[in-house]
């Protein structure tokens, strides 16, 4: 079964301009990246993984051709790879799975330009919404609202501006690209602990040193109002926005999260568009010059919808857009190849499905499974929970796994054994995240 597996913009080539050019994608460990192979090569077009290890789930797939890579977080490794592999193999669409990619192509937009066909907003723009201190600034100015949140320089000063702050605060990373941890932040109940989790919090989570050069200052954690009582209802607003601005737009509502208050999304159902929220969001996107996939996180706070996360590549469950009529990935396919009329004719399709809605819902049925048994066994939810959801689940029309999908079963068996390699690695780590409290 694995050897199976193992199978400025350039001139392409003619071989490849008389067909669609195949796609290379990273993160083969990521929902996302999977949900992205299924969609394009379901399409016709060949779609390449590259993969540091072959147990990771998007490489098992049956549109997938795996390819032997570095880590993402071998950054010269990955980018020596990758201008040797496009120099080999010129004209392959690049399209960005993650925060760390989307940094790389722009940082790197001329050199990877001159091998592969991509596109990317430039680090301008990315910085203004993968900056949180910058998304903050450029949300208000389009007339979206975020929790309150401090940006101090140092642990002294995190003191003296908290000190009037609504407690308890969360110490976060204000961007995680090129982050050495996918750390999601470290709640703290009191001022007189607050130094002490923000010197660790600091000296933990370290950045590659590409990042600081670019974007200065980004590795000074922030401090935001903590609010776990909203963790359990997440506004979630995705769409895509074409360079000419139009535009297409689903959302959801995240109700279950690993770890429960700080954490990816397991369970998500569909939600209506909240036009203020759309406009809002597409406002930030044409005055920052950004252009193309985003997901938004909003908080549900007191009647509020706070902005807490603005993400512009492939996301978590992003399987669910697709089954909805959004086909992210496909459009992120179109805007790198540069089939600028097929782009545009695919959003509108896109625009047009919305109104065609049913009961979908994304289940994530073994990291749901898994987490709801382990909080039972520690008494950290009522006996009922468990078949709550599943009655949740029962009375979807469709349901969207993110591992498991018709005729493609091999990736959920990857993802199984990943699992299990996981808790027999690292068991307190596997046990902490999934009883996690609030405080």
């Amino acid at each position: 079964m694995l050897d199976a597996l193992q199978s400025p913009r350039t001139t392409v080539p003619a071989v490849l301009s008389r067909q669609r050019p195949p796609v290379l994608l990273s993160m083969a460990h990521w929902y996302g990246t999977l949900a992205a192979v299924r969609e394009i090569g379901r399409r016709g077009v060949e779609v390449r993984v590259a993969s540091s290890s072959r147990l990771r789930p998007a490489a098992w797939s049956r549109f997938a051709r795996r390819l032997s890579a570095p880590d993402e977080r071998e950054v010269e490794s990955l980018m020596d790879w990758l201008l040797s592999y496009g120099k080999e193999n010129p004209g392959v669409a690049l399209c960005a799975a993650s925060d760390d990619l989307c940094f790389l192509f722009a940082a790197h937009q001329r050199e990877l330009g001159r091998r592969f066909l991509l596109h990317t907003p430039g680090l301008a723009a990315l910085e203004k919404v993968l900056d949180k201190r910058l998304l903050h600034q450029h949300a208000a100015a389009a007339g979206l609202r975020t929790p309150a949140t401090l940006f101090p320089e140092d642990a002294g000063e995190a003191e003296a501006l908290a000190a009037s702050a609504r407690w308890p605060l969360l110490i976060k990373q204000r961007t995680q690209v090129l982050s050495r941890t996918f750390d999601k932040g470290t709640p703290v109940s009191s001022p007189e602990s607050l130094r002490g989790h923000y010197q660790e919090f600091r000296r933990r989570n370290r950045f590659d040193p590409s990042v600081l050069e670019r974007w200065p200052g980004v590795d000074r954690p922030m401090l935001q109002e903590y609010l776990p009582r909203s963790s359990g209802r997440i506004y979630c607003l995705s769409g895509f926005i074409g360079p000419a601005g139009r535009s297409a737009t689903r959302a959801a509502l995240k109700l279950l999260s690993h770890p429960r208050y700080l954490g990816i999304g397991l369970l998500f159902e569909d939600a209506e568009v909240l036009p203020e929220l759309e406009a809002g969001v597409l406002r930030l996107c044409r005055s920052v010059g950004y252009s193309g996939i985003f997901q938004c996180e909003f908080l549900e706070h007191e009647g509020e919808h706070l902005l807490i996360d603005f993400n512009p590549r492939f996301y978590n469950y992003m399987a669910l857009d697709h089954a909805r009529g959004l086909p992210q990935a496909w459009l992120a396919y179109l805007l790198a190849i540069g089939a600028r009329e097929q782009l545009a004719e695919e959003i509108e399709r896109a625009r047009a499905a919305r109104e065609g809605r049913r009961r979908t819902l994304y289940c994530y049925r073994l990291g749901t499974w898994t987490q709801l048994r382990f909080e039972r066994l520690m008494g950290r939810i009522p006996r009922d929970e468990p078949a709550r959801w599943r009655r949740w689940r029962s009375g979807a029309e469709a349901v969207v796994d993110p591992a498991w999908a018709p005729g493609d079963a091999r990736p959920a068996l990857a993802d199984a054994l990943c699992q299990i390699w996981r808790l027999l690695r690292h068991p307190r780590s596997f046990f902490r995240a999934n009883t996690r409290r609030a405080l």
